[in-house]
């Protein structure tokens, strides 16, 4: 559904559904992408590219144009399969591939997270290493004059655990090193860093920037398959801690 509501529309909200919401070129929710419990992964869907009829194109938003994305990976695992798998099996093998993104672990604005079809493909590869990194503002629990958690996530996006992470934090030029151990293959791991509250009222807004720093050194030979996950950045403002009544 694309009316920016806290509720999933059915039929995606029916039982034995995937619900299918869609994100930017960012991977970042979209504003008018419905909200709920019942969603189950994220995909593209704003701008993309679709041909009309008469040899033309166009561009197409919604949560319509993220569909097709995930339908189109569920029928690739299907077709690979050769017909043992039902399709219910393919449609939770594509969700549980998916990169974990805003809140860690499934969540109501982007489900499992967002469709990655190079790890549905390679799920059985060994020796794949990949990790890749997120944060996420907590809000809810916050009492006023309460320093601001943001949760640093690692997810294991490769085929084998990952027994240490290093990864560097910095918050208004202080500069943090954490370490996420054990990671095994599919598991998003976090720990919390803190913004301070007198810092915030004083600037207004404070960003966070984060990078993966060091990987596994054993049997880590061939580098990590996809780096361009391994470094981002959030802004706490302090008008949307006010907004959250905090």
């Amino acid at each position: 559904g694309n009316d920016g509501s806290d509720s999933v529309s059915y039929p995606a909200r029916y039982s034995g559904v995937t619900a299918v919401t869609a994100v930017d070129a960012a991977e970042q929710h979209l504003y008018f992408a419905n909200k709920g419990k019942e969603v189950s992964i994220a995909a593209p869907g704003y701008g993309v590219a679709v041909a009309l009829p008469g040899r033309s194109n166009s561009l197409f938003s919604g949560t319509s144009a993220a569909v097709p994305f995930v339908s189109g990976a569920v029928a690739v695992v299907l077709s690979i399969d050769g017909g043992k798998m039902k399709p219910a099996e393919a449609a939770a093998i594509v969700c549980k591939y998916s990169n974990d993104i805003g809140e860690p672990g499934k969540d109501p604005e982007s489900g499992s997270g967002t469709l990655n079809m190079a790890r549905v493909m390679s799920r059985d590869r060994a020796g794949i290493y990949d990790a890749g990194i997120g944060a996420y503002i907590r809000t809810s629990d916050i009492r006023e004059n309460e320093d601001i958690p943001v949760e640093i996530y690692v997810q294991n996006r490769g085929t084998e655990k990952l027994d240490s992470v290093g990864v560097r934090v910095e918050i208004g030029g202080k500069v943090q090193e954490l370490s996420l151990d054990g990671i095994a293959p599919g598991v998003t791991s976090k720990k919390a860093v803190y913004v301070s509250r007198s810092g915030l009222d004083r600037t207004g807004a404070v960003t966070v920037s984060y990078m993966i720093s060091e990987m596994p050194k054993n049997g880590y030979k061939s580098g990590d398959i996809n780096p361009s996950d391994n470094i981002g950045s959030i802004t706490v403002r302090r008008v949307a801690i006010e907004n959250s009544g905090k």
